[in-house]
């Protein structure tokens, strides 16, 4: 298990599988190092065939690995059975009583990294990110990957609604970064 960064990981080679095109996996590894340390718990919310969880899983060697989605992939089922870290559950992002149930079932402030690769619903994405904020720690980063993938309105209407998404009584967040294929939300450290 990697406990700190390392300045010599492979950008490529190693990562086969993981279905990120080189532009997502190059912002990867700039948020990689943006980040205050390694992340232990990682959540990634759309898994598809759980490609990405084996990323993280080689870039990280984090304690645990939750990924969500709505259609599990019995072929991604069977590659990740034999990885003890990465727990997979249920949820559908386009019910808000599903995700306020996975919401119910994991601890706040837990954890280090939450991964969206969901819905690429702009409506939707806000909407996971609202409810699901409070799961990450303080110093934790929170990713939109796809962010751009609707039309200029609902790409303008997310921008706004992280912009504005505080109010006195939440924690802001430290720092907003736009990337190519993402949006990088750094959670204010108390």
């Amino acid at each position: 298990m990697h406990s700190s960064k390392s300045s010599t990981m492979p950008v490529k080679a190693n990562y086969v599988g993981h279905h990120k095109d080189d532009v997502t996996l190059q912002d990867y590894f700039k948020v990689w190092k943006m980040m205050d340390r390694c992340p232990r718990i990682v959540m990634e919310i759309g898994i598809d065939a759980g490609g990405s969880l084996l990323l993280w899983n080689d870039m990280f060697a984090p304690e645990l690995i939750i990924g969500l989605d709505w259609k599990l992939n019995h072929g991604g089922l069977a590659r990740l059975s034999d990885y003890s870290n990465i727990e997979l559950m249920g949820i559908d992002v386009d019910s808000d009583e599903s995700i306020d149930r996975v919401v119910r079932e994991l601890r706040p402030g837990a954890f280090d990294m939450i991964v969206d690769d969901a819905s690429h619903d702009q409506r939707r994405i806000a909407v996971c990110l609202d409810k699901m904020w409070k799961l990450l720690r303080p110093g934790g980063v929170y990713i939109i990957e796809d962010w751009r993938a609707n039309e200029r309105e609902l790409q303008l209407g997310l921008m706004e609604r992280v912009w504005n998404y505080m109010n006195e009584d939440v924690i802001i967040w430290e720092s907003v970064t736009v990337m190519p294929s993402m949006l990088v939300l750094t959670r204010k450290v108390h």
